[in-house]
């Protein structure tokens, strides 16, 4: 009797995907201590006073609570191969906003939209 079986992935690619998975996590966890890390650079750069500062390092947090529902939402629709690529992507370009921005506007907008991720 023939039984039907669906099949995964080879075990290489799927470790392959995790290991970018977790990669990702990485990149994200680097991103959220930095701040805390080269904070004289940051003022200087942006002359900005330790409030501003403050007020940078919390916005990504403010973000990433207000998209927790959002982001398990299109989890459960887009799955889990479209969002991490597109998770990836975007999260990307707002690190290159954040790393080439001359103004405060710029790493304040790129904190917030790399909390959506």
């Amino acid at each position: 009797m023939k039984t039907n079986q669906l099949t995964g992935p080879p075990m290489g690619l799927a470790w392959f995907i995790w290991g970018l998975g977790a990669l990702f996590y990485l990149v994200g966890f680097f991103q959220r201590v930095a701040p805390g890390v080269m904070t004289r650079e940051l003022m200087q750069d942006f002359h900005i006073s330790a409030s501003g500062l403050g007020h940078l390092s919390g916005l990504y947090f403010y973000a990433y609570v207000a998209m927790q529902i959002p982001t398990g939402i299109l989890a459960d629709t887009l799955g889990p191969r479209k969002l991490l690529t597109a998770g990836c992507l975007v999260a990307g370009l707002e690190t290159l906003l954040f790393a080439l921005s001359p103004v405060f506007f710029g790493p304040d907008l790129a904190d917030c939209s790399l909390a959506d991720l």
